[in-house]
């Protein structure tokens, strides 16, 4: 029964990931954020956690004998493992990569598809000044620094490129910690495998706890 159960979870799963997959195309086609908020309703992954969820109902059905206690506790131990993979271990699968450019450079990253974890901006002595792209300047103490910014003094308020330029100059830079968007599959089947191995381990609690009551 068990086996049924989980080869229909894994059947659902995977039907599931072929549809999801056809219309979240389009979907990541203009966004280009297959690593965002709907990472986990496509590719392999929703195989996976069909697997996990039916061994940990499973489970629970046979130590708490009980319909309605076992199925809070399914919810429960599959939202805390989601949960916990998702904002603990997802970012460790690979080592992360650093990509460090002047700010005057713009967002290297911004079309990339890439899945950016941190964006700190530092000043030229390496001491942080903002962070995810967002940071307070204060354009009178720069236009001393930068004669074409203090040209401009008394007139329109410099554009933000001539104030990136001008930071840039003055050793500002920005520093990602990402992941490419190339490790998106990479990334799926670790994951995948990391619930299926859960979802034995599940299961084979399950038969152990049978035993005594078979026996």
């Amino acid at each position: 029964t068990s086996a049924v159960a989980l080869a229909v979870a894994v059947v659902a799963g995977a039907l599931y990931a072929l549809i999801a997959g056809a219309w979240l195309d389009t979907t990541n086609t203009v966004t280009g954020e297959r690593f965002g908020e709907l990472y986990d309703f496509q590719g392999v992954v929703p195989i996976g956690a069909s697997a996990f969820a039916v061994a940990v109902g499973i489970t629970c059905g046979v130590i708490i004998r009980r319909t309605v206690p076992a199925m809070v506790a399914t919810l429960g131990i599959f939202i805390v493992v989601r949960v916990f993979t998702a904002v603990v271990l997802r970012p460790h699968f690979m080592p992360v990569k650093t990509l460090d450019i002047p700010l005057a450079d713009g967002d290297p990253l911004g079309d990339a598809g890439a899945w950016v974890l941190s964006e700190n901006v530092f000043d030229g002595d390496g001491v942080v000044q903002g962070t995810g792209g967002n940071f307070n300047i204060n354009l009178r103490d720069l236009a001393g620094q930068c004669p074409d910014l203090n040209a401009r003094a008394g007139g329109p308020m410099p554009t933000p490129e001539d104030v990136n330029q001008c930071l840039g100059e003055l050793g500002y830079h920005t520093v990602y910690k990402y992941h490419p968007a190339d490790r998106f599959w990479t990334f799926q089947l670790i994951e995948t495998g990391l619930l299926l191995g859960l979802a034995c381990v599940a299961i084979t609690v399950a038969a152990l706890a049978l035993r005594p009551r078979t026996a």
